[in-house]
């Protein structure tokens, strides 16, 4: 049996393998003894999941505590507390009843917390305390993370009626620091945690690492000088955990009579190069060329850019978001280990990268990512604002405006199989709405002139100077008007100013209306009345007159909307947020002619 565990973490059970941490093992051990919360925060690559679980759940269960290990989820995550939590309550509780079971007990978490939980599970168990280790508690930053079930299930392991008996343990990437501090609920939930920063491994604790597995194999050895070779690559590389384990279990598949051999460190291509030698291996041996397509797809799904951190990270995508190709590739990848498919507590399948460290160390990959950094980064922000958009009801206040619609769109007519049901959605409904408004613009000058022209041709009301001034500004500015929208042909793609001198213009027009058709009724003395034959004019003058006003009005109201935005816009830029992706010319109700926005 390979005593080594490749991409993947060390669990509980492969203990007595994990090697390289005592130290690290016995400080945590102490601190969840005397804390309440801990979190474990380090780099990608660092071992926070294997030293959490292979280092401290064993030693913590041998003290006579009770232990479940919670992963998060996209949703459902108070359900997936209740699933670990239910073989201690109700060992007897069969698969086929346990989704009913953990939907019961997670609305018993909702409404009571963690104490009358507790205090039963500690009965039953005969354990003296319990601890919940909440494995990659960044996984709750994902824009798709329920909102309501992030703050749900903070509340329920960090309030303050806690109770004493209860430890959690948590692990948390260093590059998600910043964003889970800014965050509105987890914020408040690490400011009071006790914070163990897990650094690199020096030279001591890596040949561990590397000896300790091969010494406790009767017949394994290294070939005199592969041990220093391997600690000499290993010291200049961060993150190195991933590869080295990798590389220790391709160096064992490729051992001769019990000997690993430089030869076989050769062709692995080392630390630095073993994971693009595996993984490259991987690809070409299970994916057909005609599924190279669906593979990129694939990969692209499967990694988000967090906001705040500009680094690419795994994210875990269900079996619905997938199609057949997708999955299929999938399937293929994960039978050599490059992927990893199960299931979630909903028994829903789901599918990540074996590893993060694949992203960086995959060149195939890499450049992907690269290729399409501008969509990852623009894809998160849209999730966080369908996200913001469905926790509020599908408020349409929270719709994308114009000019974000427009950039959207472009991303959209070429990448809508990489958007989910809610993204595609969210986008659709914008689309709908803005539509509605300009056909409502449109009605409203259509009116106004019409009712207009209507009114001017009564030879009953004489003309004066100021209606001739008014009429010529009118003229004027419906002329220039029109030019504006031929030559931009689409108000939504336009540029912001333009769009602000466009909108100036409507207003001036719909008020220069608003004059020549209120006059007739305005100008008349009070006293006067009007004649049966002159209802058919005041008629159309009130009727153009409330059409142009309220043309005008929401002309001034969207020009200062604009402002404000274009203002904020200048803001981001000087807090060196990421610039968003070049919006595409296609109008939203016309997007089969659009180019990918990552060319233009």
């Amino acid at each position: 049996m390979c005593p080594f565990r490749g991409l993947e973490p060390f669990r509980e059970a492969d203990a007595t393998s994990f090697h390289g941490r005592r130290a690290e093992c016995a400080a945590l051990v102490s601190m969840v003894a005397h804390h309440q919360w801990t979190a474990v925060v380090g780099p990608s690559g660092s071992g926070k999941s294997s030293l959490a679980l292979a280092g401290v759940v064993p030693r913590v269960r041998e003290s006579g505590s009770a232990v479940v290990v919670v992963r998060p989820a996209p949703s459902h995550n108070l359900r997936a507390l209740a699933a670990v939590l239910l073989p201690l309550l109700t060992p007897d509780v069969s698969e086929a009843d346990r989704i009913d079971h953990a939907a019961e007990l997670a609305e018993l978490l909702a409404h009571q917390g963690l104490a009358p939980v507790t205090a039963a599970l500690l009965e039953r168990t005969g354990s003296r305390h319990l601890l919940i280790v909440v494995d990659q508690f960044d996984e709750l930053l994902a824009p798709e993370a329920s909102g309501a079930e992030v703050a749900e299930l903070a509340r329920v392991l960090f309030d303050d009626g806690l109770p004493e008996t209860v430890r959690v343990l948590t692990t948390l990437r260093s590059d998600a620091l910043d964003a889970a501090l800014a965050h509105p609920d987890l914020g408040r939930v690490l400011t009071r945690q006790q914070v163990y920063m897990l650094g690199r491994m020096d030279v001591e604790q890596l040949c561990e690492v590397v000896a300790a597995p091969v010494d406790s194999v009767p017949g394994l050895s290294y070939e005199p000088g592969l041990v220093d070779r391997i600690l000499a690559d290993a010291r200049t590389e961060p993150g190195v955990l991933p590869a080295l384990g990798l590389l220790l279990e391709l160096l064992w598949q490729r051992r001769r009579r019990g000997l690993l051999t430089h030869q076989a460190y050769d062709e692995l291509g080392g630390i630095t190069g073993v994971l693009s030698y595996h993984a490259e291996g991987v690809w070409e041996r299970h994916v057909r060329p005609e599924d190279v397509g669906a593979g990129r797809r694939l990969f692209i799904r499967l990694v988000r850019v967090p906001w705040g951190t500009g680094s690419a990270t795994r994210r875990t995508a269900e079996r619905s978001e997938l199609g057949e190709d997708e999955w299929y590739v999938a399937l293929q990848l994960a039978g050599a280990r490059l992927l990893v498919v199960g299931r979630d507590d909903d028994y829903t399948e789901t599918v990540e990268i074996a590893h993060t460290a694949l992203i960086t160390g995959w060149p195939r990959l890499a450049a992907w990512l690269a290729e399409d950094h501008a969509f990852l980064t623009w894809r998160e922000s849209l999730g966080r604002d369908v996200e913001r958009w469905t926790r509020s009801g599908r408020v349409p206040g929270l719709l994308p405006a114009p000019e974000t619609l427009a950039t959207a769109w472009g991303w959209l007519s070429v990448r809508s199989s990489d958007l989910s049901m809610e993204e595609r959605a969210y986008l659709e409904a914008a689309r709908v709405r803005y539509r509605w408004r300009r056909r409502w613009w449109l009605w409203a000058a259509a009116v106004s002139g019409g009712l207009l022209i209507g009114n001017r041709l009564d030879d009953s009301v004489q003309a004066t100077p100021a209606t001739a001034v008014a009429g010529g500004v009118c003229l004027a500015a419906l002329g220039i008007f029109g030019c504006m929208l031929w030559s931009t042909r689409r108000l939504l793609t336009t540029a912001p100013w333009h769009r602000v001198w466009v909108l100036a213009l409507a207003a001036v027009l719909g008020y220069a209306l608003a004059y020549l058709t209120g006059q007739p009724v305005l100008s008349r003395p009070a006293h006067s009345a009007f004649n049966p034959s002159e209802t058919a004019q005041v008629v159309t003058a009130i009727g153009a007159l409330v059409s142009a006003v309220g043309m005008s009005a929401a002309a001034v109201i969207r020009a200062v909307s604009l402002l404000i935005h274009a203002r904020n816009d200048t803001a981001r830029v000087r807090a060196g947020l990421p610039p968003a992706p070049p919006a595409d010319p296609a109008a939203p109700d016309q997007p089969q002619g659009a180019e990918d926005p990552a060319t233009q």
